[in-house]
């Protein structure tokens, strides 16, 4: 089966408008024809395959339809072949399906929360919880950038992000000696859980 358009993007097939942006741009950049070293005419037929897959998935009613068709495809093979389901349950790279890279934001949470009072915040009790709406109000409107994301991870949780870059960038980090991995969907998930709690809280 040839590649679909989430592979041929490097995303998962839950990945977000502003990711599939991120991942466009940095794919355009590296194999434009101009900048192409070797064949232009591959170049050139990667730069279609692209933008095809960009513009299909960034239009909300042809990725509905390419979904389904995807969804499709997949329940005629596993009915053809229920020992394939198996071996290939799906298209999403393995990276994010491995249990050893899954964060586990409920330690993390409760590491912040623990020594929270040891530091001086920047934001006052009387504040914080409106400040957090406002935030995850603009994370949920897609207003907040990669780089946003990185720091407020680091800030709520304490830790370092190392950024792994490539088709679509991935974020680890280490916690009690055990290294975790997000995608951008999930680092978005792990703030948000931590921003509700803590507006909760507050």
């Amino acid at each position: 089966m040839s590649q679909t358009f989430y592979q041929i993007l490097g995303l998962d097939p839950k990945a977000e408008d502003v990711v599939i942006k991120a991942a466009y741009k940095a794919l355009a950049q590296k194999y434009h024809p101009d900048k192409a070293k070797g064949n232009k005419d591959k170049a050139t037929q990667l730069m279609v395959r692209l933008n095809t897959a960009y513009q299909t998935l960034m239009d909300a009613n042809s990725r509905l339809k390419y979904d389904q068709k995807l969804e499709q495809i997949n329940k005629t093979r596993q009915d053809a072949s229920p020992n394939a389901s198996k071996a290939q349950p799906s298209t999403q790279p393995s990276q994010h399906s491995q249990p050893p890279t899954k964060p586990n934001p409920h330690h993390a949470a409760r590491q912040h929360h623990s020594s929270s009072h040891e530091n001086n915040a920047p934001h006052s009790h009387k504040s914080k919880g409106r400040f957090d709406v406002d935030l995850i109000n603009k994370i949920l409107s897609n207003q907040v950038d990669e780089i946003e994301m990185v720091n407020l991870f680091e800030k709520l949780y304490q830790t370092s992000l190392v950024i792994h870059h490539g088709f679509a960038n991935t974020y680890s980090f280490i916690q009690e000696g055990q290294r975790y991995k997000h995608d951008f969907s999930s680092l978005k998930k792990v703030i948000l859980h931590k921003l509700e709690h803590e507006s909760k809280v507050h």
